[in-house]
C-alpha cells in the first residue's frame, strides 16, 4: 500500500492485481492512471490524459488515447 497523506486513506499497490480498484480496466499499466482516495476510503482511477474526462466510468475495455507504461530495461 501506497500512503498519500495523513487524511486519505492509502491506495493499492498497483503490482498487486488483487488490491487494484476494477481489476479488468485496462487503465491499469496506462501512463495516465492516477489511483486516488479520499477520507472515507473510497478509491478513484483518475485519468491524466487532457482529451479525457477525469474520471471515467469503470471499468474500461477500451480506450483510444491509452499509452503503455514503457518497461525498464535492463
Amino acid at each position: 500500500m501506497t500512503p498519500h497523506s495523513g487524511n486519505v486513506p492509502a491506495v493499492p499497490d498497483d503490482d498487486d492485481p488483487a488490491q487494484r480498484p476494477f481489476p479488468t480496466s485496462i487503465c491499469h499499466g496506462c501512463a495516465h492512471l492516477r489511483l486516488t482516495g479520499n477520507k472515507r476510503g473510497s478509491i478513484f482511477l483518475q485519468c491524466g490524459e487532457p482529451s479525457r474526462p477525469k474520471y471515467l466510468p469503470q471499468p474500461i475495455v477500451r480506450c483510444p488515447v491509452r499509452r503503455a507504461i514503457a518497461e525498464p530495461t535492463p
